[in-house]
């Protein structure tokens, strides 16, 4: 019946460290939970009423858990101040969400309210918290890159422009710690797997538009795609899949036979059984797509995305999605060979060049400045690597907006 961490009472969970000198066993003094190394710091939480109710986060209250560090080597305690928990950790960083209401109410994204999920990273090194002010869960942290979850209805926008904004869909997203760049998805769904720069998301094609991805008659399956966030790729499996196991080059997953078009995909004569695949996914495989140029907002406020999904071979289609753009607006995609500067009015250029005998467009957007179209490549269009990009007109006088490149390999 001790108090070991001075808040009157008995009752609490107390953090000790155990090590090799004199004395072996030191009192940190703290009600905690959750503690894991990071180089040679302690992260943990700890819960204020357990605390006797101090306020550590500076929010007038005693009712939130707020992430403390602990230098091992200096012995000195750090209060990080903000009520967070479970931190995910990459060399000497930890990235964590805050809650807005948790932190008095504050605004930390800068979108008006104090409803949100805030991402925030701290290095342990230098004691330093840094808020990325982007809405969303963590799911990963590898090589200084963050891959998290955002709802449609929290941020307001149509995030996989498949002209909504649902309660139900949930956006995966990467952010970079360092440079701030951020990489959109552009599928409702949930992760799979994460490791190192691959992410696997299942999309839900329901919600993610009503699409059916894996050709099978239906809109009630879960279809794999992989991004690889170091090269800016994304490979889209067509397979509703699950149990996804992720090793260099390889992924490994299971495909139920039923789901994907009542294929007996191991001669048994049913279509009742979940089979094992594996699939090559590194860059330049068969429906790998790699992003080039920042886009150009010109006089407009957001620049536009375009991504693509599909294995590219010449009489067959690939889905082309386009967001941001100017609401009610028209979008063109242009295809080429090689990139190139061509001035497009306002300071904006398009990077592909020569025209190929194909350009998408007039597409009309939503009010979410959305689309979603298809694409078919020219049969006899030659193998190697073809290029395309995107702009928007707003139906004024100004300038239009230009995309993002993207660039594949036809098949």
């Amino acid at each position: 019946n001790t108090d070991l961490n001075g808040d009157g009472d008995p009752y609490d969970l107390v953090l000790h460290l155990h090590r090799p000198t004199t004395p072996p066993i030191v009192n940190l003094g703290l009600a905690a939970a959750d503690p894991i190394r990071v180089a040679d710091t302690l992260v943990f939480s700890v819960s204020e009423p357990s605390q006797g109710g101090l306020d550590f986060n500076g929010d007038g209250d005693g009712k939130d858990v707020v992430l403390f560090s602990h230098d091992i080597l200096t012995g000195e305690t750090h209060d990080l101040a903000v009520a967070s928990t479970a931190p995910l950790v990459d060399s000497h960083w930890i990235a964590f969400p805050v809650f807005e209401w948790s932190q008095g109410h504050v605004d930390l994204n800068g979108d008006g309210d104090a409803q949100d999920w805030v991402l925030h990273v701290h290095d342990v090194t230098t004691h330093v918290t840094t808020n990325l002010a982007t809405e969303g869960t963590p799911y990963t942290f590898e090589r200084r890159r963050i891959g998290y979850l955002v709802y449609e209805y929290l941020v307001g926008a149509d995030l996989n422009a498949d002209g909504d904004i649902s309660v139900g869909e949930q956006i995966p997203k990467v952010i970079h710690v360092i440079d701030g760049s951020v990489r959109n998805l552009c599928v409702a769904g949930v992760v799979d797997a994460g490791d190192d720069d691959r992410v696997v998301v299942r999309i839900d094609e329901q919600t993610d538009g009503g699409v059916d991805r894996n050709g099978d008659g239906d809109v009630d399956d879960d279809v794999l795609l992989v991004f690889e966030s170091e090269f800016g790729t994304s490979i889209d499996l067509g397979l509703d899949g699950a149990d996804v196991q992720s090793a260099g080059e390889w992924l490994a997953f299971s495909c139920s036979e039923s789901a994907n078009g009542g294929v007996d995909r191991n001669g048994d004569g049913d279509v009742l059984d979940r089979i094992l695949h594996l699939a090559k996914v590194a860059p330049g495989v068969c429906g790998s797509t790699l992003r080039y140029g920042a886009g150009c907002a010109g006089l407009h406020p957001e620049v536009p995305e375009l991504h693509m999904r599909g294995c590219v071979r010449p009489g067959y289609p690939i889905a082309v999605s386009l967001l941001r753009g100017a609401p009610f607006g028209q979008a063109f995609v242009a295809f080429g060979t090689q990139r190139a500067e061509l001035p497009m009015g306002g300071g904006c250029d398009l990077l592909v060049s020569p025209p190929m005998p194909l350009l998408l467009g007039p597409i009309p957007l939503s009010g979410f400045g959305s689309t979603r179209t298809e694409a078919i490549l020219p049969l006899g269009t030659p193998p190697g690597l073809v290029r395309m990009q995107g702009f928007v007109l707003d139906g004024s006088a100004a300038p239009p907006t230009v995309t993002n490149g993207l660039e594949f390999d036809v098949q």
